[in-house]
């Protein structure tokens, strides 16, 4: 894993959102879409905690590990 020789925080963060995304599979392979729009959110925090503390977001969207991290 990329971050893991890195930043603790993040490492966690990627691990929260691989089993939450795992969750999504489980409910979505029985049908059961309710159950795995609840995770969907938390997916999406995860991604936004990280990037907002190790990403640098330019004018045109794109953006870039921040060089200090």
């Amino acid at each position: 894993m990329f971050w893991k020789a890195k930043k603790a925080d993040a490492t966690q963060w990627a691990r929260d959102a691989r089993l939450k995304v795992e969750s999504i599979q489980a409910a979505a392979g029985i049908g059961n879409w309710n159950a795995a729009k609840e995770s969907v959110g938390a997916v999406g925090q995860a991604c936004t905690t990280c990037h907002g503390a190790y990403r640098e977001r330019f004018d045109d969207g794109l953006s870039e590990l921040r060089s200090k991290n």
